[in-house]
């Protein structure tokens, strides 16, 4: 049970991912987050097409990149 966004030629968030996989989710450390861990998933993730995804969102600059794109 794990649904992913498919964008750029990759998976990653956002995404929904059952609670049995709760523990593996909780020993993440650092700053890697969930995207390597649903990469090596393969087959196991629904893909969901969605390619506004792309857009990090991360800084003010962020921001206003996106707002100007609208």
């Amino acid at each position: 049970r794990i649904v992913a966004a498919e964008y750029a030629g990759t998976v990653g968030v956002p995404a929904v991912i059952g609670r049995e996989h709760l523990g593996e989710l909780l020993a993440f450390t650092g700053d890697g987050g969930a995207g390597r861990w649903l990469r090596a998933r393969g087959a196991a993730v629904t893909r969901v097409a969605m390619p506004g995804a792309a857009l990090d969102v991360d800084t003010p600059e962020d921001v206003e990149r996106l707002a100007g794109a609208g």
